[in-house]
């Protein structure tokens, strides 16, 4: 009997995948990470949630770990959160913690023991004979492929998702089957987990007190003039493309187009001013494909929920890739990923640089 380690977090999603990989004839083991609020560090960030999960657990005999991940977390996930704002970029907390902490502490630690590591994202894994890769979930609304675009082939080839082909409906009908009624009515929640429904804003100022003190107030500057037309609280507080809470009125409306963090300088101008052709991502990691065939023709997403649009790959200096779009896109925002596809599968991904 094959032997699965599943990351479970007490929702709907890792529970039906626990009594999914049961029924598939899999001996399974659950391992829980122990979040701690970094605003309150005497206090856990998901104790209800480990509880729930434990319950689980015992009810289908499946044996539990629990391992407390908040100095790992704190270093690779929220530092890099931290740092990406003070660089003037917005990063994707979610893109660092898949695989270096899920496939990195939590299975690296216990991989000698198992044949395989699950967990409950919308995704498939597909195998072309060379390459491992990931492609889209069956059910498009909550495909998370997205996020896993940053995982390599000894990962990719000891995974499973037990919730790949199925839809939401599905899962839920599953877990209401199960008498999990409760879990079936579960809210979920689209957040970064550690801000624990606080903003961005305001996780920065109390985790980095004296960083964003130091950055101050700087000028709100147009974009092709170049005229100082206002004072900021710091450009930290504000992302691409952002309108509401800019508290300045020009009688048109403006957008934030550029961040230079160096200088405290904030950017403004048209909605025309936030539309691109091209961008530059770094970082990269590829997954159907050992390289790229310059021009190829893919789908590219620049944000989770972004619907994808057609454009062309072409390799430049320093391993970086140029994207290409067939016409232009809104609100491309250095930090985050761009993520491209063939059809389904994903053919890799990167950090947008530029």
């Amino acid at each position: 009997m094959k032997k699965v380690l599943l990351g479970m977090s007490g929702g709907v999603d890792s529970s039906v995948s626990a009594i999914l990989l049961k029924e598939q004839g899999y001996e399974v083991h659950g391992i829980t990470m122990k979040l701690w609020d970094f605003t309150q560090p005497d206090k856990l960030l998901n104790a209800e949630a480990i509880e729930k999960t434990k319950q689980l657990a015992a009810q289908y005999e499946i044996p539990l770990k629990i391992v407390d991940v908040k100095e790992q977390f704190k270093t690779k996930v929220v530092q890099y959160f931290t740092e990406g704002y003070l660089k003037g970029i917005t990063p994707n907390p979610c893109i660092m913690c898949n695989p270096t902490i899920k496939w990195g502490d939590l299975w690296l630690a216990f991989n000698d023991q198992f044949d395989f590591f699950a967990t409950g994202h919308y995704a498939n894994i597909k195998h072309n004979g060379e390459s491992y890769y990931i492609a889209q979930a069956t059910d498009k609304q909550k495909d998370q492929s997205y996020f896993l675009w940053r995982l390599n082939q000894e990962q990719l080839s000891k995974t499973l998702f037990p919730l790949g082909t199925m839809t939401k409906t599905e899962i839920k009908a599953k877990a209401a089957q199960e008498g999990f009624v409760s879990l079936s009515q579960q809210k979920e929640s689209q957040e970064v987990c550690f801000l624990n429904g606080t903003d961005y804003r305001n996780f920065l100022d109390i985790f980095i007190p004296e960083e964003v003190k130091k950055i101050g107030k700087g000028d709100f500057v147009m974009y092709r003039t170049g005229k100082i037309v206002g004072q900021h609280n710091g450009y930290y507080n504000y992302t691409i493309g952002q309108r509401r809470g800019l508290n300045i009125a020009l009688g048109t409306p403006v957008y934030v187009v550029k961040i230079d963090a160096a200088n405290n300088i904030v950017y403004l101008g048209t909605n025309e001013d936030l539309l691109v052709k091209q961008l530059v991502v770094s970082n990269i990691n590829l997954q159907k494909y050992a390289e790229i065939k310059e021009g190829m023709t893919v789908i590219t997403k620049i944000r989770y929920r972004s619907q994808g649009y057609p454009s062309r790959l072409y390799k430049e200096d320093a391993g970086q890739i140029r994207i290409e779009f067939d016409t232009p896109v809104r609100a491309v925002t250095p930090g985050q990923s761009a993520v491209f596809y063939e059809n389904e599968d994903l053919v890799g991904g990167g950090i947008i640089k530029k």
